[in-house]
């Protein structure tokens, strides 16, 4: 029979599908992350330091052996009546690892939990009533429930005092009033155990709380990019309307109440285009005085503070990296600072800080009440630079604010501020959506794009210049993008959108009509006049529709992809009237806009792409049909001079072998570049990169040999 323990149990109070999982299906839970093992690694060096609190103490964590084993030696300290940490007793369905248990007079014990938290939370309670139960079951008489947490307003002086770190709070009676739900709340977790299936439970708010689930991916895997659990500050709307079988966003009837930013965030979701607020964001960017300072500043902030005069928690700055703009479009300035060694930074940080902002110009930051408050930290301690950081904080602009005030948001932000979901948003590959609304201030254009290749290069590059006998004190940073803060607007601002015209008719005789080349050339000029862009090449041919094997569409496409620039035709059917070739062509990474309809969602584009191939459908009847009218009239059909008509066809069929390879021949050229010969591994790199034969199908070392044959 199983044991329930409390990690199990805190599960089971959260979700019955993951308790489920925990016992039935433990593969399909993934090991932590490198986030989380950090966070669970701290913790164990906050156990460890909290049990110095307890002179004399046991620890009885360290000896391996089986569960039964362990609560035998736990039974058997407890007649030694000395603190134990690391104690482990079991009931009839449940186990726990206690802590620290204490004793106390009369043969009573005070049971602690130990947290690295700043404050007792409702499942911290939890843990500890499951705890206390199973104490009670095992025969020991528990006095007092006690909560150890971080005492957030400790400063070091000196080495760490444990009694002055933490904070022991008596929650006996918050406990005890919990301790009635606990046997029925382990009979019910055992009942879910024994089932044969996986309970079904809803996605909710409680996949994220108290923990996230680590089961959460697997359990969202069917709901939309954009579900209602996106919407800024949704609260309960959103558990109300999945209540209602609602999940997407662009679902939500027009009649449910919504704030001003949810309706904002809905509407650009449908939209599939970013909202701006342009005199909102203009009047941001008018507010800039130069020289610009764009800075970003990264921290440590332990629970056990690491130098004298620091608390729990507290944001000790040991870099920055700071870009200066003297004037609209002048090159960018790089200062930098790293610090070396195990000593305390922040003296050398703020002294390098001082000396390269100088005394005028906007410093722009994102969320700059971080910034400002680790500033204002280090002068609490630092006193000499009070005067200055009282100047320099009325210089700083939050790069943030236009996103909070949701002057400006994008739906792939998918309800976030966060610089985390900001910059992706407008440095992604859907370029089309950044493209559509936002030519403000073209003066303000300085910056060239950095990539987070290029940062991660400059930090190799950090960590090899640094001395062997001096390390970073932080080696393993987090995964932030560096330099982002310096220009969020700017590098916005500053993207040239790259476009690559594709223009078709069936026959020569269309060239004179109304879907003919120049009218479609009309309406792509008219469309590209209204955007600070560049068209890199135009591509046109005339094929039927129905043909999907286009050399001149092709090398539209490869252009396109190579280049990150957006596929831009007249009208969709230009591109097919078959539905699976559209349809695949949306779901590829080449972006792609109709002049005719620019605001399509995917919807749209899915509908209209079924109604184009229907039409292509009801041309080829009415042209049999017609066919079959004369024909009845006696009229002879055909061509008549069929060996001509079968040269000629022999012929083009030639011509566009020779155009497919030419152009297939242009990704090869690539692949063989990087010193990759062989035929076999040529086709599988042409079919890594989603690249088809002329037939549509898989590229073999055969289809190379014929393609390179074919054009000598």
């Amino acid at each position: 029979m199983p044991y329930i323990d409390k990690t199990n149990y805190l599960r089971g109070l959260q979700c019955q599908k993951l308790l489920w999982h925990s016992f039935n299906r433990r593969e399909s839970i993934p090991a932590p992350d490198a986030s989380a093992q950090a966070i669970f690694d701290q913790g164990r060096a906050v156990g460890d330091l909290a049990q110095r609190m307890f002179p004399e103490g046991i620890d009885l964590g360290k000896a391996l052996m089986d569960l039964s084993q362990a609560a035998i030696l736990a039974q058997q300290a407890l007649q030694l009546r000395r603190p134990l940490f690391e104690a482990t007793f079991v009931s009839e369905r449940a186990s726990a690892r206690i802590d620290v248990l204490v004793p106390v007079d009369a043969g009573r014990w005070d049971l602690h939990e130990i947290k690295s938290a700043t404050s007792a939370k409702a499942v911290h309670l939890h843990d500890l009533a499951f705890q206390a139960q199973v104490l009670r079951d095992a025969g020991v008489n528990v006095r007092r429930s006690i909560l150890v947490y971080i005492n957030s307003d400790y400063v070091r002086h000196s080495g760490v005092d444990v009694n002055g770190l933490f904070v022991r709070r008596d929650v006996t009676d918050e406990v005890d009033a919990l301790l009635a739900g606990v046997e029925h709340s382990v009979e019910r977790m055992m009942e879910v155990i024994a089932l044969d299936q996986c309970p079904q439970v809803p996605i909710g708010q409680h996949c994220d709380k108290p923990y996230t689930c680590p089961l959460h991916d697997v359990c969202w895997a069917h709901v939309p990019e954009h579900n209602v659990f996106t919407l800024v500050r949704v609260g309960a709307k959103a558990v109300k309307l999945a209540e209602q079988n609602i999940l997407d966003i662009r679902r939500i009837p027009n009649e449910f109440a919504l704030t001003a930013k949810q309706s904002i965030q809905k509407q650009a979701v449908i939209n599939r285009l970013p909202y701006i607020d342009r005199p909102a964001v203009a009047s941001f960017l008018a507010e800039l005085k130069y020289p610009l300072h764009y800075v970003d500043f990264e921290t440590v902030g332990p629970a056990i503070p690491l130098f004298v005069g620091t608390s729990p928690f507290e944001a000790v700055p040991f870099q920055f990296s700071l870009h200066i703009q003297q004037a609209p479009g002048a090159t960018l300035e790089h200062q930098k600072y790293l610090a070396e060694g195990t000593g305390d930074p922040r003296r050398e940080f703020m002294e390098r800080l001082r000396a390269v902002l100088g005394h005028e110009g906007s410093v722009l930051v994102y969320n700059a009440a971080f910034e400002k408050s680790v500033l204002n930290r280090c002068a609490e301690r630092l006193t000499e630079f009070k005067p200055w950081v009282a100047s320099v904080k009325h210089r700083f602009v939050d790069l943030h604010l236009p996103f909070k005030r949701f002057d400006y948001y994008h739906p792939a932000q998918r309800g976030s501020t966060s610089i985390k979901n900001v910059l992706p948003a407008l440095t992604g590959h859907n370029r089309l959506l950044r493209c559509l609304c936002f030519r403000l201030l073209p003066e303000q254009r300085p910056i060239r794009r950095r990539h987070k290749s290029q940062t991660e290069r400059i930090m190799r590059a950090k960590k090899k210049n640094c001395p062997k006998n001096k390390k970073p004190i932080i080696s393993n940073l987090n995964e932030r993008f560096r330099l982002i803060n310096c220009r969020i607007f700017g590098r916005f601002l500053a993207m040239k959108m790259k476009f690559v015209s594709y223009y078709r008719v069936s026959t020569d005789k269309q060239g004179l009509k109304g879907n003919g080349i120049e009218a479609q050339k009309q309406s792509v000029a008219r469309y590209l006049s209204s955007l600070d862009c560049e068209l890199l090449a135009s591509f046109q041919e005339v094929e039927s529709g129905a043909n999907n094997r286009r050399p001149q569409l092709a090398a539209a496409l490869q252009l396109a992809k190579s280049q990150k620039a957006i596929l831009i035709i007249a009208k969709l059917d230009r591109l097919s009237r078959n539905a699976v070739f559209l349809l695949q062509l949306q779901d590829s990474k080449i972006d792609f806009v109709c002049c005719d309809m620019p605001n399509a969602d995917r919807l749209s584009v899915g509908i209209i792409a079924l109604l184009a191939q229907r039409e292509r459908e009801l041309i080829s009847q009415r042209t049999k049909a017609g066919l079959a009218i004369v024909k009845a009239r006696g009229t002879a059909l055909g061509n008549p001079r069929p060996a001509l008509a079968l040269k000629k066809a022999q012929e083009a069929i030639q011509i566009r072998k020779k155009d497919f390879a030419s152009t297939a021949l242009t990704a090869i050229r690539e692949i063989q570049s990087t010193g990759i010969e062989s035929l076999n591994r040529i086709a599988d790199c042409m079919n890594k990169r989603g690249e088809k034969t002329a037939r549509g199908g898989a590229w073999t070392a055969t289809a190379v040999k014929r393609c390179l044959a074919c054009v000598g």
